[in-house]
């Protein structure tokens, strides 16, 4: 198969658009072959010539929103106290906010876009903590709070768009507590 093939991108680029359509109105654990291949308007054999089955394709779609999130986020750590960090963050999602919307709500036993996304934010924010502050309190503590916080303001603002109270809150809340590290480590 020729991955650079204009066919093969297209393909791809349908079956995946499918699964996102069906996710809109059924769950993942509903959603059939059957139904991929009658929306997209392919035979099975192509759907099986790309996938191997359904959680091969929702892999693929997370694991092309989760590279996308990595480098977002490793741009955006280096600015974490900065008033507009958050805000900055969510505008390079909402091109994607549809489709991360209904990826962040699919949990199989092994897949889940929200899980790696957690991972990511928090995987970043313990190397800034170790490099920008100094501290006692346990670096996974603070991870969990950050990543907490942070994906309710991401989920929350794909869902309502960018609101700059919002944003003001939780980056004022998020340099507060900063601060409040930093002086306890003094």
């Amino acid at each position: 198969m020729n991955e650079a093939d204009l066919r093969v991108v297209k393909t791809v680029r349908l079956i995946d658009k499918t699964l996102l359509k069906l996710l809109k109105t059924e769950s993942f654990e509903q959603v059939t072959i059957q139904q991929i291949c009658l929306e997209a308007e392919i035979g099975r054999s192509t759907f099986y010539h790309h996938y191997v089955d359904k959680f091969a394709l929702l892999e693929h779609l997370n694991s092309q929103y989760t590279d996308k999130f990595e480098k977002i986020m490793t741009t955006r750590i280096s600015t974490l106290t900065q008033s507009n960090s958050l805000a900055n963050l969510v505008t390079d999602l909402l091109p994607d906010k549809d489709a991360l919307l209904l990826l962040l709500n699919v949990h199989t036993d092994d897949i889940s876009l929200d899980a790696n996304f957690r991972t990511i934010i928090g995987d970043n924010l313990a190397v800034f903590l170790r490099n920008h502050l100094k501290t006692t309190l346990p670096i996974t503590y603070l991870q969990d709070l950050y990543v907490a916080n942070a994906m309710t303001y991401i989920t929350w603002s794909l869902a309502h768009g960018l609101n700059e109270d919002v944003a003001h809150f939780m980056n004022k809340a998020f340099i507060n507590i900063a601060n409040q590290i930093t002086q306890q480590s003094l």
